[in-house]
């Protein structure tokens, strides 16, 4: 029969059973109790647990689960107040922590764990942004890196950071997180069922060193100042059946939800659906959802804003949706990702899609990279709305400034791309910059893309030496697609032309204005589809939101 342990801040106390009459008051007490296959753990919705250890659950535990009957982590109301647990355990640097390191232009402090991109730093309630390793520190306000748990932070050399920026607060590594899964043994299954609040973590859950099947559920959490929501490393054989949804997150670190996983993994069930992240404002080459897991997933009906949006120095790498090397056949669909440097990044992908998506004032939209021999790249790209591409941002403009779609060239040749029916607008741009950039050794097939706004030399293709050859284009036209690329800022949204074909059909590169015609501004037309499949997504995510998260 399964059993329930409650845990309240408030009411508990560290010596109690973990009773509903007499609760745990932390939640590391948990581990001193032996769980069962489909036991409870209530945390109280009105606690407060600012924590100084995390909660680690290991095969030393002799906890058991199985994947019919997870382990489950849940909220429960004692005082009838409503709200949710909250987790917190970042800390202010105190002024007496620094010492000055002349050699790497820093000031250091040194931390409980190695460091790595995951934790978070604040200065004066800024982002600082971390410069992956690079020492000596730029002389640039913010600036931060680490060597193992040594942190650097940038400040003029007569005044500590504390004095400098009035404040530096710190949020810890994703392994000194609130619950921390390693080596799980006997533990098969856990579901984290909120809804729950993680403030000023490195990590809320952090999965690492696990073998055989497994089977999690994250699902209700908030999260804000928080290096991952989620964060899952090195599962390295078995299956592994994973679903994060209704998870409401802003403010992160690096990334909020992160899956790696290896080459000896199985079948795997990978769901990510119905998130709403925002600022992930980090600056390091990740994303607000990474995956690197060896079979196919599902991202979809998400809605991502403000990743890396404005951050000093940023290069091109790191985006919205990361696909990592080993996210073979990757659906990513009707996501609405908003202001953004890069909403897509695909690393040595193999046939991932992405389909459906509305991509909103973003200052690129995919970059597809190639950077491991022998991994062979195929490229879906179908009905996305691209708005705004090239949006400026106070940010270096990298490779793939304003480019719609990118390629890097291959050190192997076989990337094909299939690149049909997506809509393309761009802020203004300069005069060589391309809607769709592949490198020279890319086959496959580009077709029915409408692209407006563009350079006028070449307004939607460079790729010309690759063995593509984009369909209804001609000599006299190098656009990629004469069918529906107008050459005029207005384009027919109605109506049949006299002696054409309907609307559908191939036309006149320059068609009469004779017969019961409509025309409207190309870019009015792009704004409302924006506007009806943004809405679409945003609809759903209120009547989730009124009804009720589902699973």
């Amino acid at each position: 029969m399964a059993t329930d342990y409650f845990i309240s801040s408030k009411l508990g106390a560290q010596t109690n059973p973990g009773t509903e009459a007499a609760p745990f008051a932390l939640p590391q007490n948990v581990t001193s109790v032996t769980a069962a296959a489909g036991d409870h753990f209530w945390f109280d919705s009105s606690s407060l647990f600012d924590l100084q250890a995390r909660t680690l659950i290991n095969s030393g535990l002799g906890w058991a689960s199985t994947l019919a009957s997870p382990l489950v982590f849940g909220t429960y109301d004692p005082l009838g107040v409503g709200g949710m647990p909250e987790f917190t355990k970042s800390r202010y640097i105190g002024a007496s922590e620094w010492t000055y390191s002349a050699p790497n232009n820093s000031w250091t402090f040194t931390a409980s764990n190695t460091v790595s991109a995951y934790c978070y730093i604040k200065c004066g309630g800024e982002w600082a942004t971390r410069t992956d390793n690079a020492l000596p520190l730029d002389s640039v306000d913010g600036r931060w890196s680490n060597s193992g748990s040594t942190v650097h932070v940038y400040a003029p050399a007569g005044t500590n950071p504390t004095a400098y920026y009035g404040s530096v607060l710190f949020g810890g590594d994703t392994s000194d997180g609130v619950f921390v899964i390693s080596s799980p043994g006997n533990v098969q299954a856990i579901d984290f069922d909120g809804p729950w609040q993680f403030r000023g973590v490195g990590t809320g859950i952090y999965i690492f060193n696990s073998t055989g099947n497994r089977r999690y559920r994250i699902r209700n959490m908030r999260s804000s100042e928080t290096g991952a929501v989620f964060y899952m490393l090195t599962q390295t054989a078995g299956a592994v059946d994973l679903e994060i949804h209704d998870n409401v997150c802003e403010k992160g670190g690096t990334t909020l939800i992160s899956a790696n996983g290896a080459s000896g993994l199985g079948i795997a069930r990978w769901y990510v659906h119905h998130n709403e992240l925002s600022e992930c404002n980090y600056g390091f080459p990740q994303g607000a959802i990474y995956s690197q897991v060896r079979t196919g997933g599902i991202i979809t009906d998400n809605v991502i804003r403000r990743v890396n949006y404005g951050v000093p120095g940023k290069s091109s790498d790191g985006s919205a949706i990361y696909t990592e090397t080993n996210s073979d056949g990757t659906m990513v669909l009707r996501n609405y990702i908003e202001d953004c440097y890069l909403a897509f990044q695909d690393n040595s992908g193999r046939s991932t899609h992405w389909i459906g998506n509305v991509i909103n004032n973003c200052f690129a939209t995919l970059k597809v990279t190639d950077t491991t021999p022998n991994s062979s790249v195929v490229c879906n790209f179908y009905n996305n709305t691209i708005i705004n591409a090239g949006a400026p941002m106070t940010s270096g403009a990298g490779s793939v400034a304003g480019i719609g779609i990118w390629g890097a060239t291959s050190t192997n040749p076989a990337q094909q791309y299939t690149i049909i029916n997506n809509q393309l607008s761009a802020y203004s741009l300069g005069p060589t910059t391309a809607a769709i950039e592949l490198p020279t050794n890319a086959t496959g097939t580009i077709a029915n893309n409408n692209v407006f706004g563009f350079s006028a030399v070449a307004e939607s293709w460079d790729g010309t030496a690759c063995s593509i050859t984009p369909t209804n284009t001609s000599a006299a036209n190098a656009m990629l697609d004469d069918q529906y690329m107008p050459l005029s800022t207005s384009t027919r949204s109605a109506g049949v032309m006299i002696g054409a074909i309907d609307f559908y059909g191939k036309t006149f590169q320059f068609p009469p204005t004779i017969g019961a015609v409509q025309y409207q501004p190309v870019a009015e037309l792009l704004a409302t589809r924006d506007i009806v499949s943004r809405d679409l997504v945003l609809r759903d995510f209120v009547a989730r939101r009124v009804i009720g998260a589902t699973s």
